[in-house]
């Protein structure tokens, strides 16, 4: 996205954004169910509230705590969607407010290669011209029909046959990707293709050790062509009761046979993948109520592994039908948990709520500073590996 920002702006696209300097910390939105409503595109007014001389005095010391100010420290610890195929969308004009670390562009967002690219730059057109930072612009591309952009691979992922395969199909969609201003990709997956399971025709393999291979393969092929893969969905979703993006879903294994069988793919590559993305099902093995990604034991274990780099959120608007509470709530209990990228998908209201609680909560003292540059450190740590090489 960084490459291809102004080559897109030569394309004709032209936005009026709401001004060029970062906005002030907004008050927080009122606790409140979300739901799950990540088509939705309504976007509620952001009126500023005046907030007490406490506030302003926990703000100011956050702020002195961090590298950048808290209102912008916020925002890039999120991966965000958005509704709509053209710069006329609500989310830009909400861009130019809030300095997003990544957005996701899936199938719904593209019409053709032509507009997908423009409007991959016009992402960072955007959030350049209101001063901030280009975010990361990610998708997901697993293979064959679960893809956001068709007809640049990979193969579906049940039909690779092997990891030199898997690097090949990786890498060669990699560039495309690449071409079309894309930084951050939601894959491989290393999810068990377990008869039953929400992977039984999705998964590399039902073979641990057979999908580890393959794994590192198309992590490998991903790196080399300078995009950054998310390897989901720790610690492993096989044998889910469904797929939690779709609803509450649950996982009976122990922990030992999570251990031995399904974290195998996760373990294995734990010195390999930039990132990896937690699941948001419920696992007996650990306490059985919590959602994974919300759960700190369950990602302590996955850095007890040796992983090092950045831990991505599940879909956070989908956990919220697990635990009863708003969206915010949930991303304050990722980002404790020890998930450095926030993932909220195209509600713009659920998207602003998460930012808000997750300011109120680092201004409040109930998330230290040290998590929010622990986080931050990671994700800059994962947008390096996609800077172009030399």
């Amino acid at each position: 996205a960084l490459a291809a920002a102004g080559a897109a702006a030569g394309g004709g696209l032209a936005l009026a954004t709401g001004g060029s300097s970062p906005p002030a910390d907004d008050p927080p939105v009122p606790a409140g169910g979300s739901g799950f409503r990540s088509g939705a595109t309504g976007a509620r007014s952001l009126p500023e509230e005046p907030r007490s001389a406490t506030e302003r005095d926990q703000q100011r010391k956050a702020d002195a705590k961090l590298p950048v100010p808290l209102s912008r420290a916020a925002a890039r610890l999120f991966l965000v969607g958005f509704a709509g195929t053209t710069p006329s969308a609500p989310f830009f004009e909400r861009l130019a407010d809030r300095e997003w670390g990544a957005v996701l562009i899936d199938g719904a967002n593209v019409v053709d290669q032509a507009q997908l690219t423009a409007l991959t730059g016009e992402l960072g057109v955007v959030a350049k011209s209101a001063g901030q930072r280009e975010p990361l612009v990610a998708t997901r591309q697993l293979g064959g029909e679960e893809v956001a952009i068709p007809r640049i691979g990979p193969t579906a992922q049940p039909d690779i046959p092997n990891s030199a395969a898997a690097r090949r199909e990786a890498e060669t969609t990699g560039r495309s990707l690449r071409m079309r201003g894309f930084d951050l990709v939601l894959a491989p997956s290393g999810d068990l293709q377990v008869t039953g399971g929400p992977w039984a025709n999705r998964g590399f393999s039902d073979d641990p050790a057979e999908v580890a291979r393959l794994v590192r393969g198309a992590i490998d092929g991903w790196k080399r062509a300078r995009i950054a893969p998310v390897l989901g969905h720790f610690p492993g979703e096989g044998t889910a009761s469904q797929d939690p993006e779709l609803g509450v879903a649950t996982v009976g294994s122990s922990r030992e046979e999570l251990r031995t069988r399904d974290q195998v793919p996760f373990t294995v590559n734990a010195r390999t993948a930039p990132a990896m993305q937690m699941s948001g099902a419920l696992y007996a093995g650990f306490d059985g109520v919590t959602p994974a990604t919300l759960d700190p034991a369950v990602v302590r274990t996955l850095r007890q592994s040796g992983f090092r780099g950045a831990v991505v959120s599940s879909n956070l608007t989908a956990v919220t039908l697990a635990t009863g509470e708003g969206v915010g709530a949930a991303a304050v209990a990722a980002l404790k948990a020890g998930c450095d990228m926030l993932y909220v998908p195209g509600d713009l209201n659920d998207q602003e709520e998460a930012y808000r609680a997750v300011v109120k909560a680092v201004r409040d003292g109930r998330i230290p500073t040290s998590r929010v540059r622990e986080a931050l450190g990671r994700l800059d740590r994962l947008r390096a590996q996609t800077a172009p090489a030399g």
